[in-house]
């Protein structure tokens, strides 16, 4: 039988959960790094949207460490670092995660059916294209 499970989405991450939170932020961080840590065992899904990684433009690595599936597309250059050190544990080049086509991500974790992650990809509507 198949689990039912109840979603929570955020958008725009950075301003929830910093990289190093401040103030109100630090609260927000803090209630964030306990859904994402308990919400699996009560049937709490979590889907995060974020720009970037790491560093000023980056997600709180205390969340990061407690998502299971990742879609990661192509990142921001102050991002590399960070992107290094993720891609050398799956075996993808850094490099060609700076240089990604629109539509195209690598899928890793664990919703993964591989070991190794996944590059998926799918078309993007004229309408919807960014450059």
């Amino acid at each position: 039988m198949l689990e039912s499970y109840n979603k929570l989405g955020i958008e725009r991450f950075l301003l929830y959960a910093p990289w190093q939170p401040r103030g109100l932020e630090r609260e927000t961080t803090d209630m964030i790094i306990d859904l994402c840590a308990l919400g699996r065992s009560y049937g709490l899904s979590i889907v995060i949207l974020s720009q970037g990684m790491a560093g000023e433009i980056g997600l709180n690595a205390a969340v990061r460490r407690n998502l299971n599936t990742q879609f990661i597309g192509r990142i921001h250059p102050l991002d590399f670092e960070e992107a290094q050190r993720l891609a050398a544990s799956y075996y993808i080049s850094p490099e060609n995660l700076l240089t990604l086509p629109e539509g195209h991500f690598y899928f890793l974790g664990r919703m993964n059916p591989s070991p190794t992650p996944l590059l998926i990809s799918f078309q993007i509507g004229e309408k919807e294209r960014t450059g």
